[in-house]
């Protein structure tokens, strides 16, 4: 297990590969922080990951509703992390006419 003075920022965390990973660097032993502005994601995603991981584990988890574009909302989060993950994305497709 790894200390967990090592503090990981994942962005996009609430997202479908960004909960995955929490999950596993929670289960790791490190300090999270998720970033997520809910674009193409749910607070309910964050709220699942604190219920599969446990009381315990959550503490290490905090969590900010901010946007990657706005520099106020980076700040505080870079300032005491150690490494990041990005995740973070805008979504776009096409749907098929057929």
């Amino acid at each position: 297990m790894v200390s967990s003075s090592q503090h990981i920022l994942v962005t996009g965390g609430a997202g479908f590969i960004g909960t995955h990973t929490v999950v596993q660097l929670l289960k790791a032993g490190f300090s999270v922080s998720i970033i997520d502005n809910f674009d193409n994601s749910v607070v309910e995603a964050v709220d699942r990951v604190r219920q599969v991981v446990g009381p315990q584990l959550s503490q290490n988890l905090e969590f900010t509703q901010g946007d990657l574009r706005n520099r106020d909302d980076l700040e505080k989060l870079f300032s005491r992390t150690t490494y990041a993950q990005y995740f973070a994305s805008f979504s776009f497709y096409v749907f098929s006419c057929s």
